[in-house]
């Protein structure tokens, strides 16, 4: 189902003009929807209101700063900071653009008192930290900017959107939907009430099998569920073969083929065919001991092409430490 992604563009108004149109172009070619207050030019209280219901609709907000602060409400707080701040108060995922050098702009383009520079500079650190921020010198670098940082946006930060209305399910599935996600966010909390980490084990005095231990891993036809190859392994063979996770997620389809990839050298022919795969019976097995060490994690991500659910594993502290303990490379005068 073709998304489009709603994004406010947000600037002061007169000096920016240009700059803004410029992203609004930009965003609508990568069929996203502009908005913001190139709508509402004039700025007060009560447009304000409206514009935070046009925020709340929106999947991502665009910041341009320049030279200029901008019209401040009675608080001395600038619409633009405040629409910055309540985008921020609403959990929309932010991305600036702040002028690289703000002091050699026009004087018409510029702030003039002590004050409106002050509150400026204070508003360029504001937003400068803990966010997707880019600089810009002149109008012409700011498309591809926008262009690179919405899809990057959007890779990292996977929003809502919109669909067309015809594109839409039926009440009857989306219905069907709701439920599904219902019935996800419980088994999330099930899943939270069973944690079990070091720390529950050691309390209980429950001795988990060492990573030296061996572990029967059975490769299956996906057809008849007939175990096909088994494979003993080591635990910490299996952790050190996975060991991407410390950089990356890794959805358990991937962890699958991982394993049965290192099934290859018992059957080169059955472990590499795509008719086969491990048995659920050794992904839970290996799922739920690495799960007991306190190695790894699960949390839910969302596919950017289908918007389907899929769960990832995820390396805790503990985790990275132990496959860092296998994997890295030791000094030899250790």
């Amino acid at each position: 189902m073709e998304k489009r992604y709603q994004v406010f563009v947000s600037s002061t108004f007169m000096d920016l003009e240009k700059e803004r149109e410029i992203a609004v172009q930009t965003l609508m070619k990568m069929d996203c929807i502009p908005s913001g207050m190139e709508l509402f030019p004039a700025a007060d209280i009560e447009q304000f209101e409206f514009i935070k219901k046009v925020i709340d609709d929106c999947d991502y907000y665009l910041l341009i700063i320049g030279g200029k602060y901008g019209s401040m409400t009675e608080e001395g707080i600038s619409y633009t900071e405040k629409e910055y701040d309540y985008a921020l108060e609403k959990g929309i995922k932010v991305i600036a653009f702040l002028h690289k050098c703000p002091e050699n702009l026009p004087a018409k383009d510029s702030e003039t008192t002590i004050e409106t520079i002050e509150k400026l500079s204070a508003f360029r650190n504001k937003v400068s930290k803990g966010r997707l921020v880019e600089f810009w010198e002149n109008k012409d670098q700011l498309a591809g900017m926008v262009a690179l940082g919405i899809t990057s946006l959007k890779k990292i930060h996977p929003a809502i959107g919109w669909v067309r209305a015809d594109q839409t399910s039926s009440i009857e599935s989306l219905g069907e939907i709701n439920l599904l996600q219902k019935k996800n966010k419980e088994l999330e909390e099930q899943l939270n009430k069973l944690i079990i980490n070091n720390e529950r084990y050691s309390k209980r005095n429950v001795k988990l099998a060492k990573l030296s231990s061996f572990v029967t891993v059975d490769i299956v036809d996906n057809n008849s569920k007939t175990v096909l190859l088994s494979k003993e392994f080591r635990w910490s063979d299996i952790l050190s073969n996975i060991s991407g996770l410390i950089f990356d997620n890794m959805s358990e389809y991937h962890i699958s083929e991982v394993i049965k990839g290192m099934c290859k050298e018992a059957n080169s022919q059955i472990a590499t065919s795509y008719s086969n795969t491990i048995s659920p019976q050794s992904l839970n097995k290996i799922k739920i001991q690495f799960y007991a060490l306190g190695y790894i994690d699960f949390q839910w991500e969302i596919d950017r092409d289908d918007g389907e659910q899929y769960r990832v594993w995820v390396t805790t502290e503990n985790g990275k430490k132990a496959i860092l303990d296998l994997v890295a490379i030791k000094d030899e005068a250790d």
